[in-house]
């Protein structure tokens, strides 16, 4: 069994650093494997560079995928949040944004509770 966390995001390259060191805190201590799924909406900052960072150096399982737009194209979170969905291979799916800074037990706890 395996969980996966999808995470959206355009242009928050300092939140999602954030998000992904608190993530991190979580991952080391859990014994399922955790994918992070990271759908970066074209985004222009830094957020492609933190991501490989992340993966690279602290070893973090994360699928990263970067949609690419014309200019004045706009979509809705839940369209990515869905393609984040389908490309996660966990049981256990949590859908996010990189302004949500999990606690050091968040996915601990919302694991067990789905066992439950």
């Amino acid at each position: 069994m395996s969980m996966s966390v999808v995470l959206c995001t355009y242009n928050r390259g300092h939140l999602l650093d954030r998000s992904l060191r608190g993530y991190f805190n979580n991952i080391k201590d859990l014994s399922i494997p955790v994918e992070l799924i990271i759908i970066d909406d074209d985004s222009t900052d830094n957020t492609q560079e933190l991501v490989e960072l992340w993966a690279y150096k602290l070893k973090l399982d994360i699928k990263y995928i970067k949609l690419f737009k014309k200019y004045g194209e706009w979509r809705d979170a839940a369209s990515l949040i869905n393609l984040g969905i389908r490309a996660a291979k966990g049981e256990f799916v949590i859908a996010t944004h990189p302004e949500v800074i999990p606690g050091n037990e968040t996915l601990q706890d919302m694991w067990s509770a789905y066992l439950d």
